[in-house]
């Protein structure tokens, strides 16, 4: 057995088309900025709206500790993929939780998408 990093590609041709209209790597930058900030609000409310006692509480500190999570603010500010992947994931799992299985299948084939494959 070997290791096997996949390549991800969404993030490439979102940027490369971004670069292709005048965009430069600070645009991408703070375009993943607003993308993971997106992240934290996007999981608040998500917790917030279950029925649970404590749905306040669990939402607040989910969304703050997601919000400070070091390697997250790290992804947030650089021209990397994975808030992007982040959010696409976390849209994956409430649509999954909700039981809207097209939309969740959509979610995760935009999350895997390799070349050639559309």
């Amino acid at each position: 057995m070997s290791i096997n990093w996949v390549w991800l590609p969404l993030f490439h041709y979102l940027s490369a088309g971004a670069i292709l209209i005048g965009a430069n790597m600070n645009a991408i930058r703070i375009a993943n900025v607003f993308v993971w900030a997106i992240v934290p609000v996007t999981l608040f409310f998500f917790l917030y709206n279950q029925k649970s006692e404590n749905n306040l509480f669990i939402a607040l500190i989910s969304s703050l500790l997601c919000a400070l999570f070091p390697i997250g603010i790290l992804m947030g500010t650089t021209a990397q993929p994975e808030p992007l992947f982040t959010l696409l994931l976390l849209l994956f799992a409430i649509a999954a939780s909700k039981e809207k299985y097209l939309l969740s299948s959509i979610l995760l084939t935009c999350y895997d998408m390799k070349p050639g494959q559309f």
